[in-house]
């Protein structure tokens, strides 16, 4: 099991926070330990179950970093909150891409961007251009540049927390 898929099973259970920084390997292993002590079962990593796509909103931490400070955690799996200021749902582009824009609207390179491809566009409410926009949320996963904007790939409704 990778230690992003840890940090996630984590933070789904509430043994660590996603809103500092990356887990270090001795944080997992800390964390881990402090598992198996509470369920006196399992002794290695591979034991522990896999976290499942499905969470339920209360498991997403309401709080992580702001919209404007992404850029400085480029690689790193955070949880990005701000105002939905700009949306558009490209489907005359190559993989129908709908961005949700937050902090700042296309084309400020300094906005931070949530993109969902066609191809998952189903795992979230209908238009989800329309359903975000105007809305503070916070986003989780693996934050990326683009052509010198930070964003993260939103591939289900679950990684999305309306404020």
């Amino acid at each position: 099991m990778s230690n992003r898929m840890i940090a996630i099973y984590l933070m789904t259970f509430g043994m660590l926070s996603a809103c500092g920084s990356s887990p270090s390997e001795a944080d997992i292993q800390t964390a881990i330990a402090q598992t198996q002590t509470a369920a006196g079962a399992a002794t290695h990593v591979s034991t522990l179950p896999e976290p499942t796509a499905t969470r339920t909103p209360a498991a997403i931490p309401s709080k992580g970093i702001d919209w404007d400070e992404a850029k400085s955690w480029v690689g790193e799996f955070k949880v990005v909150c701000g105002p939905v200021v700009d949306t558009a749902y490209a489907n005359g582009s190559s993989g129908k891409p709908t961005f949700l824009n937050l902090g700042r609207s296309y084309p400020d390179p300094e906005r931070f961007t949530v993109v969902i491809w066609d191809d998952n566009r189903a795992n979230f409410p209908a238009q989800p251009e329309n359903y975000y926009l105007g809305k503070d949320i916070c986003v989780d996963g693996l934050i990326e540049l683009y052509k010198g904007g930070a964003q993260i790939e939103g591939t289900t409704q679950d990684q999305i927390d309306i404020q």
